[in-house]
Formats: C-alpha cells, sequence, structure tokens
C-alpha cells in the first residue's frame, strides 16, 4: 500500500483503458461487443473454435499443478523464515495476514 509508483501505474492503467472504453462505446459499439465475446463459442470457424479449445485446456492444465506448487512454496518459505529469523514467530502473531490482507 505504501508504494506510489504502484498507484500512479494503476491509475494511468485504469484511467487510459477506461477513455478507450468510453471512445469505442460512443464511436463503434460493435467493436466492444465482439471483444466482450471470449471462448470457443465466440469463434465461427471450425479451426479457429478447435484452438481455442486447445489453449483454453492448456491454460486450465498450467493453472492445476501450479496452485499446490505455489503454496507448497509459501508453506517452505514461511519455514525457513521461522527457523532463519529471530522474531518472525512473534511477527506472525502480530500481523494475522502475511500475504493477502483479510485473507492469509
Amino acid at each position: 500500500m505504501d508504494y506510489w509508483q504502484a498507484w500512479v501505474y494503476g491509475f494511468v492503467f485504469f484511467a487510459t483503458t477506461t477513455a478507450i472504453g468510453i471512445y469505442f462505446l460512443k464511436r463503434d459499439p460493435r467493436v466492444v461487443e465482439r471483444r466482450v465475446r471470449v471462448g470457443p463459442a465466440a469463434e465461427r470457424e471450425p479451426v479457429q473454435k478447435i484452438i481455442m479449445t486447445l489453449l483454453l485446456a492448456g491454460f486450465v492444465l498450467l493453472v492445476i499443478p501450479l496452485v499446490p506448487v505455489l503454496g507448497w512454496r509459501l508453506l517452505d518459505e514461511d519455514r525457513f523464515l521461522a527457523r532463519e529469523l529471530p522474531d518472525y514467530v512473534e511477527y506472525c502473531r502480530k500481523v494475522r495476514y502475511l500475504l493477502v490482507p483479510g485473507i492469509w
């Protein structure tokens, strides 16, 4: 939260994408309609439907093993920090959410 460069980046990104979206909604709403439809069902050509299905399946297969690996890595790092840093365990008692505020 105390990283002003990230806030500036987020504001610039949000402002420019909003401006572009408003521009296309006014100038050519069909472009926005076409961009909202995604996935294999949005494609017209059978070959494109197959390609989109394979890409979607590949993405899902990539994410599925990534979640447990990331969880293992985070738990391993937490054990390492507790072992190597003298005040880390006390810090964990004071700060409930170390990774995602309000969740973990």
